[in-house]
């Protein structure tokens, strides 16, 4: 018999491995008529140990073949099985090893653990049982035996290992929190605070006399409640948990007076969840109606979370969006950013700032974040396919082509998106002036998606707005209305072609429908109808649809098209 004990085992262990590592390691399946049983119980510990756990299983087997009644092999076998994931195997080991010593506390504890891991409940039970019989001095085996009858729901099991572990070693904070969460789970909710109240005039503590705050606090007995939050902090100045629940209590009872100062310092302590604090505030605090009565003191319950935790990202993000929520893009901005530097190499962190720089259109540090960014994922799709975007809105077309042919070289057989990489080449070269290449560009786009309607629609007008093969044009962009009959930007197309063919009255029609679906809200729109209308005759319409477009963008010169026609009407 071997008896695998906890420090003394952990001892044999280590002056045995030692004394095997002097040995030559052996050839197993070559030598085996040369060593002694006694080996392969020892080698086996070593790979064991330095986590060799096929090699460990395998030692065992043969351990066990030389030397049947060795339980420590069955023991350490059913061990590395664990390790290998092969919990079925592990239990017949371990149920061996027991058979072989039924004294061995560890042997128990082992295969009870086992059965808790594989959800035999009654099983763990009955061998925890069998172990606290056998070894009542064990006392931590008496709260793994507690936490599996209340898993099982049986209470009045859980309290009697309770009063046995009372008799051992006395009553102590951890018992008597334990006792009172049987009681409240057992329903029995007076005895519960009965008991906690008994206990705490024997054992003050702050934790016990915050749960009874909590207690008082949800059963409406506020005045009790705020008693045992403040006892709790004479107890302890630095138990902000009690600053949390007094802070709840005025809060509820709309006395923000007193709220804040709690608030304050149970935010601003450290050592207290950030996880609680975030979702506490996305939750219950930043709510429109609060932020804008008491703003000031919203910021600094933020910048409080922030101060105690200034490198968690989840801290970041919270403060990031509540300035952004409340228009101060800047601060918001700095927040995320300030995830970006504390965690350089944090996917998640690079894509929310850059997320939000595109939301907030800042282009050029878009470019200047997504080119750092790139550092670090050199490789990432999507980064790449923003870089080009943010050279081309902050105005640098150059670097936009150039980024585009980088990711067309870059792309694979299974790649499907080279149309949009080609579809983008066209607007950038037209917005250069280069019609030839733009329209080169989008006969390439097309080749690989011939339905595609953006650059349908952008090759349409631009032919269009150059007075070539308006017929090509004409058809191009009636595919796109025929797809997407309610996009105005598209019928605005369709109309601006028929009107440069002539067709005034089919013209008007579309563009009508492209005013209906929420084109009236484009300036440019508004002009082609005027134009459109001026071409019927339709003057003084005409005028009004001219004189609203010029409102919506000045920029566009209407005011002095409209001198100029009505000039043209006097002669």
């Amino acid at each position: 018999m071997r008896y695998i004990g906890n420090s003394f085992g952990v001892l044999v262990c280590s002056v045995l491995l030692a004394v095997s590592s002097l040995v030559p390691t052996v050839a197993y399946a070559q030598n085996q008529d040369k060593i002694e049983p006694q080996e392969y119980y020892l080698e086996g510990l070593r790979h064991y140990n330095e986590g060799n756990w096929s090699t460990s299983r395998e030692l065992f087997v043969l351990a066990i073949g030389a030397d049947p009644a060795n339980d420590a092999a069955y023991y350490y076998l059913g061990l590395s099985y664990i390790q290998l994931g092969d919990l079925q195997a592990a239990e017949a080991y371990l149920v061996k090893a027991q058979e072989k010593d039924p004294s061995n506390f560890w042997y128990k504890v082992k295969l009870a653990e086992l059965y808790a891991q594989t959800n035999q409940v009654d099983k763990a039970i009955t061998t925890y049982e069998g172990i606290t019989r056998d070894h009542p001095q064990k006392h931590s085996v008496f709260y793994d035996i507690i936490d599996l009858y209340t898993a099982s729901q049986q209470y009045d099991k859980a309290l009697e290992t309770l009063d046995k572990i009372e008799s051992l070693k006395g009553e102590n904070e951890l018992t008597g929190e334990a006792r009172y969460e049987l009681l409240l789970r057992q329903g029995n909710y007076q005895g519960a605070l009965t008991h906690l109240e008994d206990y705490y005039r024997k054992y003050p503590a702050p934790r016990v006399a915050l749960i009874l705050g909590d207690l008082n606090k949800s059963m409406y007995r506020d005045t009790l409640a705020i008693r045992y939050y403040h006892e709790a902090l004479e107890m302890d100045p630095g138990f902000t948990p009690a600053d949390f629940g007094l802070a709840e209590v005025y809060r509820t009872n709309v006395n923000f007076k007193e709220f804040f100062p709690h608030i304050y310092r149970f935010l601003g302590d450290p050592k207290m969840n950030v996880s609680i604090k975030t979702r506490y505030m996305k939750e219950v605090i930043i709510t429109p109606h609060f932020v804008r009565q008491y703003m000031d003191k919203v910021d600094h319950m933020v910048n409080s979370i922030i101060s105690a935790h200034p490198q968690d990202t989840s801290a970041l993000y919270m403060g990031g969006a509540y300035f952004l929520q409340t228009g101060r893009d800047t601060t918001g901005k700095l927040l995320f950013k300030g995830a970006v530097e504390a965690y350089p190499e944090d996917h998640k962190a690079n894509m929310e700032y850059i997320s939000l720089l595109y939301y907030l259109k800042d282009w050029e540090e878009l470019a200047i974040q997504t080119e750092n960014t790139l550092h670090y994922f050199p490789e990432d799709k999507s980064f790449m396919e923003i870089l080009p975007i943010a050279y081309w809105q902050s105005g640098d077309t150059d670097k936009a082509i150039e980024q585009y042919n980088t990711l067309i070289k870059n792309l694979t057989p299974k790649d499907t998106i080279a149309y949009t990489y080609y579809a983008s080449l066209g607007d950038l070269y037209h917005d250069k002036g280069d019609s030839k290449k733009a329209y080169s560009y989008y006969r390439k786009a097309l080749k690989h998606k011939p339905d595609y309607n953006p650059v349908l629609n952008n090759f349409a007008y631009y032919l269009c707005l150059e007075g070539k093969d308006l017929k090509k044009a004409a058809k191009m962009s009636l595919k796109t209305i025929e797809s997407e009959p309610d996009n105005p930007t598209y019928l605005d197309t369709y109309a601006w072609i028929l009107f440069q063919l002539g067709e005034y009255n089919d013209a008007k029609s579309h563009i009508k429908r492209a005013m209906f679906y929420g084109g009236n809200e484009d300036a440019t729109l508004l002009d082609h109808y005027a134009e459109i209308l001026f071409a019927l005759k339709e003057y003084d319409l005409a005028f009004i649809y001219w004189e609203q477009a010029d409102k919506k963008d000045p920029t566009l010169g209407i005011g002095k098209k409209i001198v100029e026609r009505k000039g043209q009407l006097k002669k």
